[in-house]
């Protein structure tokens, strides 16, 4: 993180960052999401993690963890109704190499060791196309779409 009001100019023996969190398994080479005074994480071979904003700090380790093991990391992405009933979307695209499918999963933005649902969970009825890299949940109107190797999903209720 980087402080807003003093980011400095370029200077080679400074170091501005504010403050530096680790514990990943692998690569940070995806984005965050940040919804009511939390950050949503996954690594490469790491999990989705929750970390809570507090003066402008990030907590030093997750307040919770999800299970599932994202080989290439994930983007999250949130849906809610203001402050209440936050969900975190995250797709797991099994490598991204267009060999499995990718599977979407949601989370309860309180507490990700929660697994609301993932698409495999109903057999083929939910199966999604094959994973692809840096695919990121978009939410609109109720529905969730994911991009996949050869097609476009899209989840709602039934």
């Amino acid at each position: 993180m980087v402080d807003r009001d003093a980011m400095g100019g370029y200077d080679p023996n400074a170091n501005h960052n504010v403050q530096t969190v680790t514990g990943n398994a692998g690569e940070y080479i995806s984005s965050p999401a940040f919804w009511h005074g939390a950050f949503y994480y996954s690594g490469s071979n790491g999990v989705l993690s929750l970390y809570s904003l507090n003066s402008g700090l990030l907590s030093t380790s997750p307040r919770s963890k999800a299970r599932t093991l994202f080989t290439v990391g994930s983007t999250p992405s949130v849906s809610s109704n203001g402050y209440t009933n936050g969900i975190i979307w995250v797709i797991d695209a099994d490598g991204g190499r267009g060999k499995h499918a990718a599977v979407l999963h949601a989370y309860n933005a309180a507490n990700v060791s929660v697994e609301l649902y993932n698409s495999s969970q109903a057999g083929m009825r939910d199966t999604a196309g094959a994973g692809i890299h840096f695919t990121v949940p978009t939410i609109a109107n109720g529905r969730v779409y994911i991009g996949t190797f050869t097609e476009l999903d899209v989840y709602g209720l039934l």
